[in-house]
């Protein structure tokens, strides 16, 4: 061994010097990784995933059954606006229908033909104020 004082090393000579950031970034990504860990076990518990299933079980079967709801009415406004058209081009042939049984009743109230057309006329008024049309 030399006495040279520049050539003696010591232990702490060896040491490498880090930097303050390095540690902070070490620490802060080790920090990550262990939350990251625990947020993949508290996921893949089989408690948590039952309810996670069973969560989206509830919103599917809500979700179904307001589709259900949603087509039955969607069904019954389709009927009704169908037969809107119908009943809106029935209303004239009616009032034609009606000037007859008025003319039928002029020649005579008593006559077979006038009782048969009067009878028809009330089926038809009972028919259209089933379907929710009114007198006006």
């Amino acid at each position: 061994m030399t006495n040279d004082p520049k050539q003696e090393t010591t232990p702490e000579d060896n040491v490498e010097e880090l930097n303050i950031d390095e540690i902070s970034q070490d620490h802060e990504e080790s920090e990550a990784t262990q939350a990251e860990a625990e947020d993949k076990q508290a996921a893949g518990t089989p408690e948590n995933e039952v309810e996670k299933w069973r969560n989206l079980a509830h919103r599917n079967q809500a979700e179904l059954e307001n589709f259900r709801k949603r087509m039955a009415r969607d069904k019954m406004d389709a009927i009704q606006y169908s037969n809107l058209g119908l009943l809106e081009e029935l209303l004239p042939i009616i009032d034609n229908f009606e000037m007859g049984l008025m003319a039928a009743k002029d020649v005579s109230a008593e006559s077979v033909i006038y009782q048969g057309m009067n009878m028809v006329h009330q089926q038809m008024q009972n028919f259209l104020t089933d379907h929710g049309v009114e007198r006006i």
